[in-house]
C-alpha cells in the first residue's frame, strides 16, 4: 500500500495518509454495485463494469451472499443494454463524478476473456450463515468493457450483494 505526504498546516512535519484515505480527500473515490434480494436457483447475474477512453479504475469488489455462489471476471466483454447503477463520491464535497459505469443486467454477446473465477460459500443446512468474499487486491482497469458473472450454486432463492469500491486517478 502507497501513502501519500502532505505538509501539516499546523506546524513542522509531514501528514501521512495511506493511499486509498488520499483519493478520498482528492475526491477521487467511488463505490456501486448491486443488490438482488430473490437471486433463483441456479440463476445468473452479469454485472458490466465499463471503462470509458481516458480514465483509469483501480478496482477492489466483494460479495455478501446467503448460498454458494460463484463469480467470474472477464475483460473485452461485448454487452449492451441493461440498467446503469449509480456510483458514490466517498468525498461528498467534491463534484467530481465516476467516470467507470456500473451495469446490471446487460444484454451480453460475449462475456469475453476470463481475468479470475472466485467462490463464495454459503454454507449448508440449518447452520448456513451466508458467506462473502473479496478480491482483497485491486485490479488496474484500463479503458475497456469488464463483466462479472454471479451465479447461484444451490436451489435456493438468495440475497445477495456485490459491492464494487474505485479510485480514478484522472477524476
Amino acid at each position: 500500500m502507497s501513502a501519500s505526504f502532505h505538509k501539516n498546516p499546523h506546524g513542522n512535519g509531514f501528514i501521512v495518509a495511506d493511499e486509498i484515505h488520499a483519493r478520498i480527500h482528492l475526491g477521487q473515490f467511488f463505490s456501486g454495485g448491486y443488490f438482488d434480494t430473490s437471486l433463483g436457483n441456479g440463476e445468473i447475474q452479469d454485472i458490466g463494469v465499463e471503462v470509458p477512453a481516458g480514465c483509469v479504475a483501480h478496482m477492489q469488489f466483494s460479495l455478501i451472499n446467503g448460498v454458494n455462489m460463484s463469480v467470474v471476471g472477464y475483460h473485452t466483454s461485448d454487452y449492451s443494454g441493461g440498467s446503469v447503477q449509480p456510483s458514490t463520491n466517498h468525498n461528498t464535497f467534491s463534484t467530481k463524478e465516476a467516470g467507470a459505469i456500473i451495469t446490471y443486467a446487460p444484454t451480453v454477446v460475449d462475456p469475453g476473456t476470463i481475468m479470475g473465477t472466485w467462490a463464495s460459500i454459503g454454507g449448508r443446512g440449518g447452520s448456513a450463515v451466508g458467506g462473502s468474499i473479496s478480491s482483497f487486491a485491486e485490479y488496474i482497469l484500463k479503458p475497456n468493457k469488464y463483466m462479472l458473472r454471479l451465479t447461484n450454486l444451490t436451489t435456493t432463492v438468495s440475497i445477495m450483494q456485490l459491492l464494487l469500491d474505485w479510485y480514478e486517478p484522472t477524476a
